[in-house]
């Protein structure tokens, strides 16, 4: 039991993710993602299924060994596409990602995240570019991103989108506005100004931006 919860925890950190936004993965909240990684309890096979759809090396957490062909490439929550391999998203190159930082800082934004709607499913990301910036979107402010309504977002929401090199095998992740069926920046940067088409494959929305603060 102790290995597993450690092993879970590892995972957790190779991914980068924070236990809130790994937990989401699993339809789990921090609470119960804390008592996994401390061996309080043992996750079931439901929250286990949850992850490995997601891209999580669950056989390593089970058995200590990686699965064949090495450990799966990471995904931001939502970021699964059914029926197709794992890619990795570039968050080195991305608008936004899934905020993670020392546990002082954690709870002060969770506090915050939790006042304004966080739950499971609805994760806290922080911005990282000026790509919208002239919709008030600065790098350094928190969002709160809900990454099941990433079907029913509508005309003027701010979403999380993923744009897909097949050739590359990765994904870079965009804040940008929906203007079905369209993405646009609200930026002066010209790398920010083209068009990206939405088309559940190349480009493809993977949740709605619900709050938006900056501490």
């Amino acid at each position: 039991m102790e290995a597993l919860s450690l092993r879970l925890r590892e995972e957790r950190e190779r991914l980068g993710l924070s236990q809130e936004a790994f937990a989401a993965l699993g339809g789990q909240k921090r609470l119960s993602q804390t008592r996994y990684e401390r061996g309080e309890r043992v996750p079931d096979s439901n929250y286990l299924a949850a992850l490995s759809r997601a891209g999580v090396d669950v056989h390593y957490v089970l058995t200590g060994r990686r699965s064949e062909g090495g450990a799966p490439d990471p995904l931001t929550p939502g970021g699964h596409r059914s029926g197709q391999t794992a890619r990795t998203p570039g968050f080195c190159e991305s608008d936004a990602e899934p905020f993670r930082g020392p546990d002082p800082m954690e709870n002060r934004v969770g506090a915050v995240a939790r006042m304004l709607g966080a739950r499971a499913g609805v994760d806290v990301w922080k911005v990282r570019s000026t790509s919208m910036a002239l919709a008030g979107y600065m790098p350094g402010d928190f969002i709160l991103v809900d990454t099941r309504a990433s079907v029913g977002a509508s005309a003027g929401d701010v979403v999380v989108a993923q744009i897909y090199d097949d050739a590359a095998g990765t994904a870079t992740t965009v804040l940008r506005r929906f203007e079905p069926p369209v993405l646009v920046s609200a930026s002066q940067v010209p790398d920010d100004l083209r068009v990206l088409v939405v088309d559940g494959e190349k480009v493809a929305i993977r949740g709605k931006v619900i709050a938006s603060w900056r501490m």
